[in-house]
């Protein structure tokens, strides 16, 4: 699930467990050095999750990916293979001297495993194929053993019919 928000708004997102989120928080000219993070929990009990410094432009730290696009001011975080404890409420936040500018994000997580599911889908394909393949193989051994014994046969019994006047 992808979704991109403005400052100051709130985002709401759903993704599936085992899935990934991306949120892309834009944010205003004159913050391009500053360093960002990103938060989760209640305001006043939120914690820092991840951080990029003004140094540097991306960071990852466990499932977390934060990128920070400075050229297009926006603020990229990727969470991958979600459990359902990774639902509730994450914050994109600037680091600046006085006020944070901040984004609230809801994220939901819903049960079930969308990956599971293709590989699932993918693995059967391929073992139907490949039983198709050797069934394919087995006739067509089967076929050469067959050609080969009816000539074999065909040959002795032309041999004895010849002979036998």
């Amino acid at each position: 699930m992808s979704i991109t928000g403005d400052w100051g708004k709130e985002i709401k997102i759903q993704s599936q467990e085992g899935g990934h989120a991306q949120i892309t928080c834009p944010y205003q000219s004159g913050y391009e050095q500053y360093p960002k993070y990103v938060s989760k929990g209640r305001y006043a009990d939120r914690k820092t999750i991840i951080k990029v410094t003004s140094g540097k432009r991306s960071e990852q730290k466990g499932k977390y990916y934060i990128f920070d696009d400075t050229m297009k001011r926006t603020l990229h975080v990727t969470i991958h293979d979600l459990t359902l404890n990774d639902g509730g409420t994450y914050w994109c936040e600037i680091d600046t001297y006085g006020f944070d500018p901040k984004t609230e994000i809801q994220l939901k997580v819903n049960n079930g495993t969308p990956g599971k599911s293709v590989w699932r889908q993918h693995f059967y394909i391929y073992v139907f194929r490949q039983w198709i393949f050797l069934m394919m193989r087995v006739i067509q051994l089967v076929w050469h053993q067959t050609t080969h014994i009816c000539q074999t046969c065909q040959a002795v019994i032309a041999s004895e019919c010849i002979e036998t006047p």
